[in-house]
C-alpha cells in the first residue's frame, strides 16, 4: 500500500478511536460535571441561595472543569499520533490482506463472486433496517452519546461488517456451495490445480511414485475406493502373477500415502458406482464431478475419456516424451539379449528401456555391441529403433 494512503487512513483510524473514548470520557466525568457547576451558579443567584458556598469553591470547580475540557483534547490528539505511529504496521497488514483477498477472488468463479455481491448488499440493507428503530429509541434516551452522528456511524459500519459477511457466506454457500475439488484442495492447502484421478493400471506400474515425489504431478491425488477394493482383489487373486501385482500395487499406494509431501485423499465413490457400468465409466464420472484428470496408462481408457473431453495424464506418454533423443547415423552400444520376430534379428534395450532391432544380431546374443542407428520410429506402445552392427565390443563374458 502507498506509504501516504496508509498514514492518512491510519490517522483517521486512529482519530475515530480518539473520538470515541473522548465522547465516552465527555459523558461519564465532564458532562456531569458541567451540570453539577451550572446547578451550583443557579443556586447562587436564586434569592434563596446557599450562602455556605464561597467565590474560592466555585472558581476551583472552573479550574477543573477546564482541565477535563483540555483532557479531552489531548485525548483526541493522542488518537492522531498513535494513529500515525501505527500507519505503518496498518499498511502492511492491509497490504497483506488484501493480496490475500486478490489470490481468493482469482481462484473463485464469477458466479460465486456475484453472489458474494448480492449477499453483501442484502446485509448492508438488513443492518439498516435494524439500526431504523434503533435510532429513533436512541433520540428518546436521556443520553446525548447515541445520539452524536459518529457514533452513529460507527454503529452502523459495525453492523453493516457483521451482517455484510453472513450475507456473503450464506448467499455463497447455500446458492453456489464449494465444488468437490476445492473442499479436496483445502484439507492440504491446495488451490486453483486439478486433482488428478488415479487408475488401478498406474498405480501397479508404480512409476508415479517416483513422478509425484520430483513434483511433476501437482495438485492432489484421488484415489477411488473402487480402485482401493480392485487393488485388494488383484492381491487375493489365485493367479501368482496377479497377485504379486496386487501387492506391488498396495505397496507403492502405501509409498503415496506416507510421503507427506505428496498429497494423497481416499475418494468415496459409492454415488458414482451406482450409475456407472464399469470401473473406467466410473472413474470419468469421478473426473468430472471434481473437474479433475485422469491419470492411466490404460490405453482404452485414455482414449474414451479423450472422447468424453476429460483431460488424461498417461505415464506412458510422459515417459516416451522424456527419452533422450536418439537420430539417424547416431552411434550406441547396446547388449543383444534375444532373437527378433525377424529371421536373423537380435533385440537389446537402452537404459530408460527403449528397444532397439539389430539386423544381423541374432549371433550375438549375450554379446555388448556397437551399432549404428539407421532407424527410428514411433509406435503407439513407445518408441522402436533399427539398428546395424559396426563392431562387437565383448562377447558378454567379461
Amino acid at each position: 500500500m502507498n506509504r501516504i494512503v496508509s498514514r492518512i487512513l491510519g490517522v483517521m483510524i486512529g482519530a475515530f478511536a480518539g473520538y470515541i473514548i473522548a465522547q465516552m470520557y465527555d459523558l461519564m466525568w465532564l458532562s456531569p460535571m458541567q451540570a453539577d457547576l451550572e446547578k451550583t451558579l443557579e443556586s447562587i443567584t436564586l434569592p434563596a441561595g446557599n450562602p455556605g458556598l464561597t467565590e474560592n469553591v466555585i472558581w476551583d470547580q472552573i479550574q477543573s472543569l477546564k482541565l477535563f475540557r483540555i483532557l479531552k483534547v489531548v485525548i483526541l490528539a493522542l488518537g492522531f499520533v498513535i494513529g500515525y505511529l501505527f500507519s505503518g504496521i496498518l499498511g502492511h497488514r492491509l497490504d497483506m490482506l488484501l493480496g490475500r483477498i486478490l489470490d481468493s477472488l482469482r481462484e473463485t468463479s464469477r458466479e460465486r463472486i456475484v453472489a458474494g455481491i448480492l449477499g453483501f448488499t442484502s446485509g448492508a440493507l438488513l443492518s439498516y433496517a435494524i439500526l431504523i428503530p434503533l435510532y429513533s429509541f436512541m433520540r428518546e434516551a436521556e443520553t446525548n452519546l447515541f445520539q452524536d452522528p459518529i457514533i452513529r456511524i460507527g454503529l452502523y459500519l459495525i453492523f453493516l461488517v457483521w451482517l455484510g459477511y453472513f450475507g456473503i457466506y450464506l448467499a455463497i454457500n447455500v446458492f453456489y456451495p464449494e465444488k468437490k475439488a476445492d473442499q479436496l484442495g483445502a484439507e492440504f492447502g491446495i488451490k486453483g490445480i486439478p486433482p488428478k484421478v488415479i487408475d488401478t493400471s498406474v498405480i501397479i506400474d508404480g512409476r508415479i511414485a517416483e513422478v509425484a515425489r520430483t513434483h511433476f504431478l501437482e495438485g492432489v491425488l484421488v484415489i477411488p475406493e473402487s480402485v482401493l477394493r480392485e487393488l485388494q482383489n488383484i492381491a487375493d487373486s489365485g493367479d501368482h502373477l496377479r497377485r504379486m501385482k496386487g501387492r506391488r500395487g498396495l505397496e507403492i499406494l502405501n509409498e503415496l500415502r506416507s510421503n507427506p509431501k505428496v498429497p494423497v485423499s481416499i475418494y468415496d465413490d459409492a454415488e458414482e458406482e451406482v450409475v456407472s457400468n464399469s470401473v473406467d465409466e466410473q472413474l470419468i464420472r469421478i473426473a468430472k464431478n471434481l473437474s479433475g484428470i485422469v491419470v492411466t496408462n490404460d490405453y482404452n481408457l485414455n482414449k474414451v475419456a479423450t472422447v468424453q473431453q476429460v483431460d488424461v495424464l498417461n505415464i506412458n506418454e510422459l515417459a516416451n516424451a522424456v527419452k533422450a533423443v536418439v537420430i539417424p547415423n547416431e552411434s550406441l552400444v547396446v547388449k543383444i539379449i534375444k532373437t527378433g520376430k525377424e529371421p536373423g534379428q537380435g533385440v537389446g534395450y537402452l537404459d530408460d528401456g527403449t528397444m532397439v532391432v539389430i539386423e544381423n544380431g541374432a549371433g550375438n546374443i549375450g554379446a555388448n555391441v556397437l551399432v549404428q542407428v539407421s532407424n527410428v520410429m514411433q509406435t503407439a506402445a513407445g518408441r522402436l529403433i533399427f539398428a546395424q552392427i559396426l563392431n562387437v565390443v565383448n562377447n558378454g563374458e567379461n
